[in-house]
């Protein structure tokens, strides 16, 4: 039997593609080779291509982890800033609200830093803890996550610190929400930095006086080991504020001086149509720059808080949630005359009880002339306050119920009219401060009663001081009180200082014109016109000595004064007499005003028209470039803030000091003002280190 030979097994077709792109004219071809006939190169090339792919899958996998890692950490660390800011409000509110000022918080959270403790304790704030809570709610890695026990009197007095820090913000939408709320400043909506509190200003009293519990000797040692005195809760608070912005400015620092040399807190005014005084619209810092203010005070010793913060800290008081008790106020009144500013009753008499004198006597009296300081002392404390003309009008809803009135009746300081003139050389300072703090002075003044002779029980606390926590001072004295003038300036805001200089102020160089008409006879007002433009035309074209080149490369003159009509209104066309009927009020006591002020101004108008002695240059004021910068809209700005009479003459005092000349006017043809004298002095300064200004002065008339 024959085996037939074994068949060898045959291989399989392999049939591969060409996988090179080809050419339109070309196909795909086919080609057929065994098994054994793969190349080397061919292996190769397969292997790497295998490669290449599991790399590709790497990539993407690694991609997509990292995507998801990202995820993951912002997730995180929107949780971890949620947890921070609910325990950074808290914290603030067991800082500042605490009524024994410890932390609140249960046995289960951790406890604070020495330090921080320490100071909490103490009710005060370092500069670093200071910083945390002007910084707000913000990330903090290293912030526990435990939320410490809070009742509900501490969230109502979070809420009363956040209206504090807000009111002028939400009072932008709502500017008759509530009194606090009038406060509001309405600046240039880019000055972000001006609707918020001052950098400097304490946002809480606690920082700038101890508890009324405290009844050592002494504080706690400074950092330098003495032993210092408790710094009281006393303070000196302005009602109203003599005169116009430029001498209230002047009388404010010798309040700032009288508030030093009794050691009393000074609550700063409000501002307004060029006064100061606690019923004005805006806040401090609309016309000054209340953190240069601040900080000088603060060097020298003397403390000071706003409106807003002392009002909140005495609602605190009030309603049994802060330290103490309610405050005892007083009314004094410091004049010249015998009502001192406050206008009496006249359906009323009011006893006086003379204090001694306290000035010297001098010779300008005969016999039984009275020739000294005068201190009288009313029957009967404050009844109504609203209907008494020694309280602004706001007082009863700002501060009515804050304080206690009813145990020191009013005090009126005034010199004796025997003195007269004298006052201007001979100054009463020391003698005001000395009556202030005169214990038969608060004695006769303070009212009788059967259960309170001179010490009162009141809860925990023992009262034994005689002087009222809070004097309601109405100042309407005309000239300086104290010998020194007090060391330091007050600056105005830095808001209207980028505005002059960005906005309105014209191209270096320019003339400045001051005339103030009120007062002066109507009669010599056209031929001081006059004058005027032939002091202008000679100072701009003379080339004599003393002046000589003074008016190279100025091409315009700015006008200002009290006149209310803006030299735009005046008829282009017409005589300068016709003008529109628009006004803006410059001053809030020129009031006699008619047609000879306006003919007096259409005169300097007139001569820079065509034909005129002035037509070669411009004339231009206040009015007539904000209307021109509203127009351009470069930013929002309120109209009602620029059209107040105190920021106008401030903004016309920065542009006085900045010109290349400055006219004002003779005691024939001008009033004399502060004004005049604050821009010289303020052209001197900028002497030093701004060439452009010559301070070259002129006077017309």
């Amino acid at each position: 039997m024959s085996i037939s030979p074994r068949k060898e097994r045959s291989s399989p077709t392999l049939i591969i593609r060409n996988r090179t792109r080809p050419r339109p004219e070309q196909v795909y071809s086919n080609f057929t080779f065994d098994e054994g006939s793969l190349t080397a190169g061919t292996q190769k090339r397969l292997r790497n291509r295998f490669l290449s792919s599991r790399l590709e899958v790497k990539i993407c996998l690694g991609i997509s982890a990292a995507l998801v890692f990202g995820l993951l950490l912002v997730y995180l660390q929107y949780r971890c800033v949620i947890t921070s800011s609910s325990s950074s409000r808290l914290e603030r509110a067991s800082i500042l609200l605490s009524p024994s000022g410890a932390l609140l918080n249960n046995s289960k959270s951790p406890n604070p830093s020495r330090s921080f403790a320490e100071s909490s304790y103490k009710n005060e704030l370092s500069p670093s803890n200071l910083a945390l809570l002007n910084r707000g709610p913000a990330y903090n890695p290293f912030r526990t996550a435990t939320v410490p026990l809070v009742y509900r009197t501490v969230l109502e007095r979070l809420d009363r610190l956040w209206e504090l820090e807000n009111a002028q913000q939400e009072a932008l939408t709502d500017p008759s929400s509530s009194p606090l709320t009038s406060a509001t400043v309405p600046l240039l909506k880019s000055e972000t930095e001006a609707f918020s509190s001052s950098k400097q200003t304490p946002t809480i009293l606690d920082d700038i006086c101890d508890s009324d519990s405290d009844h050592s000797d002494l504080a706690p040692d400074d950092d330098d080991g003495q032993r210092r005195r408790p710094r009281r809760c006393r303070f000196l608070f302005p009602l109203r504020i003599a005169e116009q912005e430029s001498k209230a400015r002047i009388h404010l620092l010798e309040i700032i001086q009288t508030a030093q040399r009794l050691d009393r807190i000074l609550v700063l005014p409000h501002v307004g149509k060029s006064r100061l005084g606690v019923c004005y619209k805006w806040g401090f810092g609309v016309y000054y720059d209340e953190d240069e203010v601040v900080g000088m005070l603060e060097e020298q010793g003397v403390r000071v808080v706003t409106q807003e913060v002392f009002r909140g800290w005495l609602e605190l008081r009030k309603g049994g949630e802060g330290e103490g008790r309610v405050l005892r106020g007083q009314v004094v009144s410091l004049g010249v005359g015998a009502t001192a500013g406050a206008r009496m009753d006249s359906d009323r008499d009011r006893a006086r009880v003379e204090i001694p004198s306290l000035v010297s006597a001098s010779a300008l009296g005969d016999g039984d002339q009275w020739n000294g300081l005068v201190v009288s002392v009313d029957d009967q404390p404050v009844g109504d306050i609203r209907n008494d003309s020694r309280f602004p009008r706001c007082f009863a809803d700002r501060f009515g119920g804050l304080m206690r009135l009813d145990e020191f009746v009013p005090l009126e300081i005034y010199p004796s009219p025997a003195l007269g003139k004298v006052l201007r050389t001979q100054p009463i300072g020391e003698e005001v401060v000395a009556a202030l703090g005169r214990e038969d002075v608060w004695r006769a003044s303070r009212v009788p009663r059967s259960s309170l002779e001179d010490r009162e029980m009141e809860g925990d606390f023992v009262i034994e001081d005689l002087d009222p926590e809070i004097l309601l001072l109405n100042w309407n004295m005309r000239y300086p009180i104290f010998m020194q003038p007090f060391r330091g300036t007050i600056s105005y805001a830095p808001f209207l200082e980028r505005l002059v200089k960005t906005e309105l102020m014209p191209r270096l160089p320019y003339l400045f014109i001051h005339w103030r008409m009120e007062g002066v006879s109507k009669g010599v007002l056209g031929d001081c016109a006059s004058d005027l433009v032939d002091t202008v035309a000679r100072v701009l074209l003379s080339h004599g000595t003393g002046v000589s080149g003074v008016g190279d490369g100025i091409e315009k003159v700015w006008f200002a004064g009290d006149f209310p009509v803006p030299v735009s209104d005046y008829d282009k066309g017409g005589d300068g007499a016709s003008v529109s009927p628009g006004f803006i009020e410059k001053s809030g006591t020129f009031r006699d005003f008619g047609d000879e002020h306006r003919e007096a101004v259409g005169i300097l108008v007139d001569a820079f028209r065509e034909g005129g002695e002035l037509d070669k240059w411009g004339i231009t004021d206040l009015a007539g470039e904000v209307e021109a910068f509203r127009r351009r809209r470069r930013m929002e700005v309120d109209l009602e803030l620029l059209s107040d009479p105190g920021v106008m003459g401030i903004l016309d005092k920065m542009i006085g000091v900045e010109a290349a000349i400055f006219v004002g006017g003779s005691k024939r043809c001008a009033r004399t003002s502060s004004f005049t004298k604050q821009v010289i002095d303020g052209r001197r300064e900028k002497l030093k280190d701004a060439n452009h200004v010559q301070n070259v002065v002129e006077y017309f008339g």
